[in-house]
């Protein structure tokens, strides 16, 4: 009884922890991407959202925020449901979704680790795992929950695939379940894999880990087709934003996207909302070089340990597999963020935890353990502040990364806001310069102009940012305002059209569509 005991009560201790150091976060706001995800997002306000998310509508809909993702839209509805638009509950549910990985991460490791390290390894790693600081921005906001959910999904499929005989087939539903999270879900096979090679007393029988491999491929091979259909193969098509990596600098740039992870897992600060990331312009250059030998000396070590220390070498083994979706070799609109880390944490956190537990000291192990929790809870106290809102989250991320042009877009939204119009004026004309492929503060230059009365300048500067942005639907909605307020209706009304044919759900320009068309 007392040994059933003691990993009930681990559990519990680290759903508390898990849970503690973002009770008040739940009283933060919507921000970053909440707001077009969850806030404006005019698809979750249509009644029959939910048939056309279980139908598979919208895996094909690019107009749908997260179409790709059923998964993560079921959990919005569900929110809306049950919260409104009270981020009270999207932040909620995030907490809870976040204890439920740690736990089962804790449960999974206690079936995979040596008996001589149960009494501290699965646990250590565990509450490594729920403190970590870099897991801020994927537990903090709802629009990002597709990590938690990966992450969720993904454990338990693998917690399933080691269950003997049938009892392992509910595996393959719960990856099907991750891959409608998100499609860095495909990590979780050659994980699966790993955990063979690594643990071979849970190595089920080669027929069972055949069809396993069979019946994960095929759910994979749809998500990738999926992808081709629907034209979004990230910044391989074409970044919108503007910061992506284009081919070829996304390979020679992998290496050190994985050295700048590293460096985040292991020493998590500063945080920021929006990494700037300089490409490196060839395969010739010293920082790809090193960073590629340093990868492929990661991997070496991981194969040359595994049979002595399988812990080690599992954890080593987890970060690179679960970073290789992030790594840009298919390049991402968005070449790094600190999100991407969620799924990679647990390797990490099983890392450190191995090394602590070859101590020789218990009270060492304890004392070691302890103080690395208390550094990650007193990180997490600076840090959590900064998502409280749109201005505190911006300013943060503009004090730490001055090169953001995301950042002097917000920050300047928030000086209009307070009325300063030219401080407003200043940090929008910054980021047009930082970055002029993002035209949101072109667009916001535009709108300050007409409400200023300079009608024509602002048609000028809406037509530009139509120009380089064609399929934003924001620059031909300001666009469709303007030339209605000069009278020219013909050409509102044209405006208004390639809103709609932008974002066919954009309320107000569905509102207006009969504009000029007497």
């Amino acid at each position: 009884m007392r040994r059933m005991l003691q990993p009930a009560m681990q559990g519990l201790v680290l759903a508390l922890v898990a849970l503690l150091p973002y009770v008040r976060g739940l009283a933060h706001e919507f921000v970053y991407d909440d707001l077009g995800s969850i806030a404006e997002n005019p698809f979750l306000e249509e009644p029959d959202a939910l048939r056309q998310v279980v139908t598979g509508r919208t895996l094909t809909d690019a107009t749908v925020p997260d179409g790709r993702r059923p998964v993560v839209i079921l959990t919005y509805l569900l929110d809306r449901a049950v919260w409104g638009r009270r981020p009270f509950g999207y932040h909620l549910t995030g907490l809870l979704l976040h204890a439920a990985c740690v736990l089962l991460f804790f449960g999974w490791l206690r079936r995979l680790v040596p008996d001589r390290y149960q009494s501290f390894l699965p646990f250590g790693a565990a509450l490594l795992f729920a403190l970590h600081p870099v897991n801020i921005e994927a537990v903090q906001s709802p629009a990002f929950r597709e990590d938690l959910l990966l992450c969720l999904f993904s454990l338990a499929f693998l917690w399933m695939a080691l269950r003997p005989g049938w009892g392992a087939w509910p595996a393959l539903p719960l990856l099907g379940l991750a891959l409608g999270s998100k499609e860095s879900a495909v990590a979780a096979v050659p994980l699966l894999w790993w955990t063979w090679a690594c643990f071979p007393a849970v190595r089920p029988p080669r027929g069972q880990r055949l069809a396993l491999t069979v019946g994960a491929f095929i759910l994979v091979v749809p998500v990738f087709a999926i992808w081709v259909k629907s034209g979004s193969l990230q910044a391989v098509l074409g970044a919108p934003g503007g910061i992506g990596l284009p081919f070829p600098q996304n390979l020679w740039t992998a290496p050190v996207l994985w050295l700048k992870a590293l460096r985040l897992l292991a020493v998590p600060w500063p945080l920021i909302a929006d990494h700037i990331v300089n490409p490196v312009a060839g395969w010739t250059s010293p920082v790809f070089i090193a960073g590629l030998f340093l990868a492929a000396l990661w991997v070496a070590t991981a194969f040359r340990v595994r049979a002595r220390h399988p812990d080690l070498a599992f954890g080593m083994g987890w970060l690179v597999v679960a970073f290789l979706p992030a790594s840009n070799l298919l390049p991402l609109f968005n070449p790094f963020a600190e999100r991407y880390l969620y799924f990679m944490v647990p390797g990490a956190a099983l890392l450190a935890a191995g090394w602590l537990a070859r101590l020789p000291s218990a009270n060492l192990r304890a004392g070691l353990l302890a103080t690395l929790c208390a550094v990650f809870v007193a990180l997490m106290a600076l840090r959590l502040p900064d998502w409280s809102d749109n201005a505190a989250l911006w300013r943060s991320t503009l004090a730490r990364e001055p090169r953001s042009a995301r950042a002097h877009t917000w920050v300047g939204l928030d000086h209009k806001h307070r009325g300063e119009l030219e401080e407003a004026r200043r940090m929008f004309e910054e980021a047009d310069r930082l970055n002029p492929r993002d035209t949101s503060a072109l667009v916001n230059l535009a709108v300050m102009a007409g409400q200023e009365g300079r009608l024509e300048e602002a048609v000028a500067m809406l037509r530009e940012a139509t120009r380089r942005r064609p399929d934003k639907a924001d620059g031909w909605w300001n666009l469709a305002v303007a030339l209605n307020l000069l009278g020219r209706k013909a050409e509102a009304a044209e405006a208004i059209r390639r809103t709609l044919q932008a974002d066919p759900r954009h309320p107000a320009a569905r509102a207006a569509r009969g504009l000029g068309s007497e």
